[in-house]
């Protein structure tokens, strides 16, 4: 009886070792992350993974990109271009889903750009021309120095201050390959090539900027032994550089031998070619 209850309890034993363990739980799924802003029209977060629709197609600006909504990765840049920009604004203004829908339909992707597509919207007008800054993507202390370095060059050039127009001109086109803003020498060349700056200051087509148009005009003096008015300059500049281009040492020969200025007539018709 011993052994057979030894036995038993051997055999209990060995059943125990080779128990099956229970498989280890389930891990608990993460929680869900909260929506992005702007997500009213979504009923769930937007899907991960591209979209199937190009730029110019979307439909929705949040929810899954495989149904024409805007990818993820392109709203988060215009939500980071949001913020940014009403920072510069003071947050005086906040861009409507419908706004931001647009600019994910037409490829905004800059600060610049989306200042740009403010400034002609009617929530962003007045904005714009209090703070024209915002319509440039820059900070008030960027633009102000811009607008000194423009109208430094500017008045180089053509000896006068800065129009509020040029000034905008100067902001907006041509900017350099690299996408920033012109620099001073950048915008001096641009100006000195600038059809309408030439017509209007004539000086700046024979690639004079004031500073040495002036000069040029005491040469001139010095050899009438009088002064010489702007009309008079600019016509015997003329004259003389279809003579002898660009040699100006015949000019002085030419003036010692008392060559007569054309009429003032004939100054406007020249200035205007």
């Amino acid at each position: 009886m011993i052994d057979q209850a030894q036995r038993a309890a051997e055999r209990a034993q060995e059943g125990a070792g080779t128990r099956v363990k229970p498989p280890p739980p389930k891990p608990k799924a993460p929680p869900r992350a909260a929506p992005p802003r702007h997500s009213s029209h979504a009923s769930k977060p937007p899907a991960g993974g591209g979209s199937s629709y190009p730029i110019g197609s979307y439909k929705t600006l949040t929810g899954d990109p495989a149904h024409g909504a805007v990818p993820p990765g392109e709203y988060n840049v215009l939500e980071s271009l949001m913020g940014e920009y009403e920072s510069l604004v003071g947050y005086s203004v906040e861009p409507s889903d419908k706004q931001l829908l647009a600019m994910a339909n037409s490829g905004v992707q800059t600060l610049r750009d989306f200042g740009e597509y403010m400034a002609k919207q009617a929530n962003g007008q007045k904005v714009a021309q209090k703070m024209p800054w915002a319509t440039y993507g820059l900070t008030k202390d960027e633009y102000a120095s811009a607008s000194s370095i423009f109208g430094t060059e500017y008045k180089k050039v053509t000896g006068q201050d800065i129009s509020p127009d040029a000034l905008q001109q100067a902001f907006q086109n041509p900017r350099d390959p690299t996408g920033g803003l012109l620099s001073g020498s950048q915008y001096q060349q641009q100006l000195m090539n600038d059809a309408a700056i030439q017509k209007q200051f004539g000086w700046v087509k024979y690639g004079l900027d004031f500073s040495a148009w002036t000069q040029q005009k005491l040469s001139m003096r010095g050899v009438y032994g009088r002064d010489i008015n702007d009309s008079e300059a600019a016509n015997i500049l003329q004259y003389t550089k279809t003579a002898s281009g660009a040699n100006m040492g015949a000019v002085g020969r030419q003036i010692g031998q008392q060559v007569q200025a054309p009429s003032a007539q004939g100054v406007a018709g020249s200035l205007a070619r």
